[in-house]
């Protein structure tokens, strides 16, 4: 029950000592409603998850501005196998440069996620760059998703549930 619904309900009763020990502070909705005292987690370098107090300091702010802060141990374990994903498509992929780019005849593949058919699908472009991994070869893509595994793919880097 909420305070506000209590207050309503038996807003003339007398407050006794000790009261305000029965009540829990609200949790955040998001990392953007961090207040001091909240706790939250946050990946180090080497990947281990790591809980700490928002304090509104340096620290924290670096963190909230590079996303490397979740409000639970479970959500800071899917942004750390998100990143072991993409790094392991990296290693598949192809960094084209921008002549590459440019060029009409240099096809560049990528994979997507189709929604209605809920599997992974292997689609090229030439020069349009939206920001995914790039592979050079469809096969090249392919051998990432057979690698990695389709399941974690869709789970972690298209975040597909269920």
């Amino acid at each position: 029950m909420k305070l506000n619904e209590l207050m309503e309900k038996y807003g003339e009763y007398e407050v006794k000592e000790g009261f305000m020990d029965l009540l829990e502070k609200p949790k955040p909705k998001n990392v953007w409603d961090l207040k001091s005292g909240d706790r939250y987690f946050f990946l180090t370098a080497s990947g281990i998850i790591q809980g700490a107090f928002w304090h509104d300091d340096i620290s924290d702010h670096n963190r909230l501005s590079i996303g490397n802060i979740s409000l639970t141990e479970e959500a800071a374990e899917f942004a750390r196998e998100r990143l072991e994903v993409i790094a392991e498509l990296k290693r598949y992929a192809k960094e084209f440069s921008d002549e590459e780019w440019s060029n009409d005849f240099y096809v560049k593949y990528y994979i997507a996620y189709e929604c209605s058919r809920k599997e992974i699908v292997f689609l090229s472009t030439v020069t349009t760059n939206r920001g995914d991994i790039y592979f050079c070869e469809k096969e090249k893509a392919k051998e990432a998703v057979d690698a990695i595994g389709e399941e974690r793919i869709k789970k972690y880097y298209f975040g597909v549930k269920g």
